[in-house]
């Protein structure tokens, strides 16, 4: 373990060495059993990236969002008025 000091504004240093064992520079924070607990988060990217459409065109993706945002505006509406 290494000793590290939390600054005035509240910033932690973490050793390079403990982020790249983590594989990620982006983590959460919390407090468990009276300790403080960091995990790693996985980049929203990278999680968007197993549902990206890579087969078709572009268009026909923008297409189907465009479609998807209209039924789901419309739907809100009927909901709204019944």
């Amino acid at each position: 373990m290494v000793v590290v000091k939390i600054s005035r504004d509240g910033c932690l240093q973490i050793p390079e060495k403990y982020i790249k064992l983590l594989g990620s520079d982006l983590l959460e924070i919390g407090i468990e059993g009276g300790r403080l607990v960091l995990k790693p988060v996985e980049r929203l990217g990278a999680t968007f990236k197993k549902f990206a459409f890579t087969d078709r065109p572009l268009g026909d993706i923008l297409k189907a969002e465009r479609e998807a945002a209209v039924n789901g505006f419309v739907r809100r509406e009927k909901d709204r008025i019944d």
